[in-house]
């Protein structure tokens, strides 16, 4: 596995920095997708209803016994930008939910809440 990283970083240093920069992006979305259909895949396991977002600070929203989860997914070394944040929880007052970002570090999941709206609903883990 390391050779083929190094032959691809040779590759990459041979691309103009532009193109660099919109491939490494574009791995970064795929990579962010497929962290969103986990949490989705992973909280219907548990008997919520799921559906993930396109657009805005909410990745993935789920419901279950009334009470509404909206998630934030972040993966490999992403973080929650303050301003993020703050649309997060404002969302979540919004719908009266709870309000959780998800990471994904070494294929293990961290979870921090951070807003709470309604009575604990057990997401699983």
């Amino acid at each position: 596995m390391h050779s083929l990283l190094t032959t691809v970083d040779i590759l990459l240093s041979l691309l103009p920095d532009d193109v660099v920069r919109s491939i490494r992006g574009r791995l970064a979305l795929k990579r962010g997708e497929r962290a969103e259909v986990s949490v989705a895949r992973t909280l219907k396991g548990y008997g919520w209803s799921c559906t993930r977002t396109r657009t805005g600070p909410i990745d993935v929203i789920a419901a279950k016994e009334g009470v509404v989860l909206l998630i934030q997914v972040k993966s490999g070394n992403a973080k929650v930008r303050p301003g993020e944040a703050k649309a997060i929880v404002k969302w979540a007052e919004n719908f009266n939910a709870n309000a959780e970002i998800w990471y994904i570090r070494s294929r293990h999941w961290q979870k921090r809440r951070i807003f709470a709206r309604r009575a604990n609903v057990s997401t699983g883990k």
